[in-house]
């Protein structure tokens, strides 16, 4: 058997441990001997001997903590007290899947809305009367006035005003009628 030395906790002492030939812990035993400074031996969980990334083993408990902090006396014997101690966690594991599939429905919806409609009224005058020259085009209310003028050769040149071209804009409410159709989205939901 080999031994190994092994920190206590909360102690400058350092104790033995029962290795392998190769310095390591045997895993497959649960219990592992450690010979403490005073020379008393324990038998230790293996599990509970904690190794360090360098190599070096610690006991993950203090002379005090097992009751060996005091010196033996003679008839009588410590026996160290272990307890086991439970951490709970929370994990999450799949307990089913769900498939969501959608469909779409038609709905016919009928609407009525009014809409504005223009139109235009188109009248000729006819005036015959003298102007000075061209007239511009005016506006009266909605009605747009194009005055049209001819030259006519008489003695002297006149401008003559043969008629005006009154265009009204008019504007009335049509009610309008339509089918649309809309769609609706629903989602059916398969637990699996």
């Amino acid at each position: 058997m080999n031994w190994k030395p092994i920190r206590i906790k909360g102690s400058t002492e350092v104790a033995s441990a029962a290795v392998d030939e190769h310095g390591n812990l045997d895993l497959s035993d649960p219990w592992t001997t450690v010979v403490l400074p005073s020379q008393r031996m324990l038998q230790i969980p293996t599990e509970q001997i904690k190794k360090d990334s360098d190599g070096t083993l610690t006991l993950p408990f203090s002379l005090e903590d097992l009751g060996l902090d005091q010196p033996l006396s003679l008839g009588s014997h410590v026996i160290p007290v272990m307890q086991e101690e439970l951490e709970i966690g929370k994990e999450s594991v799949v307990t089913a899947t769900v498939s969501v599939e959608t469909s779409t429905a038609e709905q016919i919806h009928r609407i009525s809305e009014e809409l504005l409609k223009e139109s235009v009224h188109v009248e000729r005058r006819p005036m015959n009367q003298e102007v000075a020259g061209p007239l511009p085009t005016r506006e009266e209310g909605t009605t747009t006035i194009i005055p049209l003028v001819e030259e006519v050769l008489v003695i002297q040149r006149r401008y003559v005003l043969r008629e005006e071209v009154r265009i009204t804009r008019l504007q009335e409410a049509v009610p309008v009628e339509k089918e649309i159709t809309l769609r609706t989205q629903s989602a059916e939901v398969k637990k699996t």
